[in-house]
């Protein structure tokens, strides 16, 4: 007999397709789903999640493949499963109602509805039966049952409230564009929320935060002060030695449990790679610390040999669990370890890793040893190496070598499912990363990656006349958001900056136009989530704050301050500096949570800075020696932009966008580079050291 399933058969989210055979008689997110509850009179319940997420899983086998909870929900309510992945607009709004219910949020995300989407009940994870002082969805749905029948009106009230709390601006509106005193209260908080001992921000659990230390970085480089790298430096050691990093096959799982990193959860994002990726990337431009470098570089090669697909794009994720538990993948037996290696191999790793008889790792919830162990460096590697009566580099070398033979070993085991839809704002995440990472580290194959994910995105997940698409899987899925518009931008700038392609400009300029016409609400100066043709929600919801991702808003103004300054084209800059002044009063009742739009802030207080390269052959030795040193400066307000001048670069010369930098020639016959400020040049230079000075030096 073929297994029941319901409506979720004929989606194409992995997510949706693993709750396919639920006795939960799903809808997916469609107008019929609300037309069915207007018919039945009945509330809706809405679960969102992910097809990575532990605590997902653990509520479908708990409740949803539970006959008991189908028959009480599929009695009492329109059930409708949504992937967050998929449609992060349905996950912002009602994650934002969660928060306002209970002061938190998470996946799943369990909301109840009223007939036109209100929410008027929110909770994530929910147990079938109470326990531990938490409500159990059996109990909790009878309850809401009968209140829906007997005091509606009681129960819905709230509802109406949150939508238009959460649709609200600001409650007063900056008149100047916020000063450097902005950035200075930002720090101190994140200074004071530092974790001196382990680095990151608070206790347990511990999120990367790569969009923090992207700040701190910039605020470094502006007031001068050494305690914000420290910062970053200590937080990026600490993630790259600790659990949270997979030491064999590479790449950052999504979370620690615990303060010191040690203790992962799981799951591997995309987005988590690209981030960290860049993040380590900048620390090495500053740091030049060879284990920045080399972390940056494993990451990506995770990426690539993991998460892409033939064509060259980035699938989302790779679960926490494998075979019913979460980690058994990438947790070891010390007996394990035993056997699959050599014994002075098993004896270094047993060191190296703090491998124990009796496990290191811990239940998170109930904190019982498993007998397992998770890979987490146990210390400094100088200070291993040194006690080892190693160099540094044999640790390093010794350390490779038996990672390949312990990985072929992890390699026979059942692996994480993978997630293999494509999400454009991820993917162009992941694209920034690679293009910044080929001019830093100075590899071009990392170019050749990025581009071809660039053309699989521009080819696959935009129509013909330039809406975007924001998730794909055979066909696109879903409408573009601000963020893939934002991102995307945001990754052509970066891939211009690396190939000195100006077919990449052009495009950045088409997608922050379309982006400008689309989620733009000029009365406000603010960026909608939504494009304005989409209305299946009752709101349309505005983000300024970082999440896991930057700020799409952020991000929008940051690419408009430096297609400005490319382009020479102060219109651009006029509009990000009023989006910048409009949200200042959000951002200013918690500035540490507004990194992304502290970083485009830091642009456009300058002193910013277009390096224009002028160069008859910009493939030449001079050159590239040239571009290195500069790309291999941390230098955050600066642009650099190509004059080739011999024939046969047309395609990268920057005076076809503005013709006012033809003037803009070699001296000497050398590589010459102009220090200019929109249509402002300084005389031209051949020292790269001299020119680093002045753009530092700039007033």
């Amino acid at each position: 007999m073929a297994a029941r399933t319901n409506r979720l058969i004929h989606e194409k989210s992995p997510y949706l397709l693993q709750h396919a055979s639920n006795p939960v008689d799903w809808w997916p997110w469609c107008d019929e789903a609300f037309l069915d509850a207007k018919r039945l009179d009945r509330p809706v319940f809405l679960s969102i999640g992910y097809s990575s997420c532990h605590w997902c899983h653990v509520m479908e086998k708990e409740s949803f493949d539970d006959p008991e909870v189908a028959q009480a929900l599929n009695d009492a309510f329109v059930c409708i499963k949504v992937d967050k992945e998929e449609r992060p607009d349905i996950d912002q709004l009602y994650m934002g109602a969660c928060r306002a219910f209970t002061g938190s949020g998470g996946w799943p995300l369990s909301v109840f509805l009223t007939l036109d989407k209100s929410p008027f009940f929110a909770a994530t994870y929910i147990p079938k039966h109470a326990s531990f002082g938490r409500l159990g969805l059996i109990e909790l749905t009878q309850r809401i049952s009968e209140l829906w029948k007997k005091e509606r009106e009681r129960l819905v009230a709230p509802a109406r409230q949150v939508l238009d709390a959460l649709q609200k601006g600001p409650e007063s509106k900056s008149e100047r564009l916020p000063g450097p005193e902005l950035l200075d209260s930002a720090y101190l908080m994140l200074e004071h929320a530092f974790d001196p001992e382990f680095g990151g921000f608070g206790q347990a659990p511990k999120f990367p935060s790569p969009t923090n230390l992207l700040f701190l970085l910039r605020y470094h480089a502006r007031a001068g002060k050494e305690k914000p790298l420290l910062m970053v430096l200590e937080t990026l050691k600490k993630m790259r030695l600790g659990g949270i990093y997979d030491h064999l096959g590479f790449g950052f799982h999504r979370y620690a449990t615990d303060r010191a990193w040690r203790a992962p959860h799981f799951e591997k994002m995309l987005y988590d790679q690209a981030l960290l990726s860049y993040a380590y990337i900048e620390a090495f431009r500053v740091s030049k610390d060879p284990l920045f470098a080399r972390t940056a570089q494993e990451t990506i090669s995770y990426v690539l040999s993991c998460l892409t697909s033939k064509e060259g794009a980035f699938w989302s994720s790779q679960d926490a669990d494998s075979e019913g538990e979460e980690g058994k993948y990438y947790l070891f037996e010390a007996s394990e370890v035993e056997k699959a290696l050599p014994l002075s191999d098993a004896a270094f790793i047993e060191e190296i890793f703090g491998i124990k008889e009796e496990g290191n790792f811990l239940e998170p919830v109930s904190q019982a040893r498993t007998g397992k162990n998770v890979l987490a460096i146990q210390g400094p590697p100088d200070v291993l190496a040194k006690r080892l009566d190693m160099s540094l580099e044999a640790f390093w070398n010794t350390l490779e070598t038996i990672r390949q033979k312990l990985l072929a070993f992890r390699n026979g085991r059942t692996p994480p499912t993978t997630d293999d839809k494509i999400l454009l704002d991820w993917n162009s995440l992941m694209i920034i990363s690679l293009a910044k990472g080929a001019r830093v580290l100075n590899d071009e194959s990392l170019l050749n990656s990025a581009k071809a994910a660039m053309g699989f995105a521009w080819e696959r997940m935009r129509s013909p006349d330039g809406e975007l698409f924001h998730a794909y899987k055979d066909r696109p899925l879903a409408p573009g958001f601000l963020d893939d518009y934002a991102f995307l931008a945001w990754a052509l700038i970066e891939l211009y900056e690396s190939s000195f392609e100006v077919a990449y400009l052009k495009k950045a300029k088409e997608v922050l136009d379309r982006l400008l016409e689309t989620f733009f609400d000029a009365p406000s100066a603010t960026f909608f989530f939504t494009p304005k043709g989409l209305k299946d929600l009752p709101v349309r919801t505005r983000r300024l704050e970082d999440s896991a991702l930057p700020s799409g808003s952020a991000v929008t103004i940051m690419a408009l301050l430096k297609l400005s300054m490319a382009l020479a084209d102060p219109g651009y800059e006029r509009l990000a500096k009023e989006a910048l002044r409009e949200s200042a009063a959000w951002v200013e009742q918690a500035p540490h949570a507004f990194a992304s739009f502290l970083c485009a802030m830091d642009v456009a207080l300058g002193p910013s800075s277009e390096v224009v390269l002028a160069a008859t052959d910009p493939s030449s030795k001079e050159a590239l020696a040239f571009l290195r040193a500069l790309w291999s400066d941390y230098l955050p307000r600066t642009i650099v932009l190509l004059r080739p001048t011999a024939e046969g670069f047309f395609e990268r010369d920057i005076a076809t966008l503005t013709p006012f930098r033809k003037g803009l020639s070699p001296i000497s016959e050398k590589p010459s580079a102009y220090l200019c400020r929109g249509t402002r040049c300084e005389p031209p230079t051949h020292d790269v050291q001299s020119l680093i000075g002045r753009i530092r030096s700039n007033p």
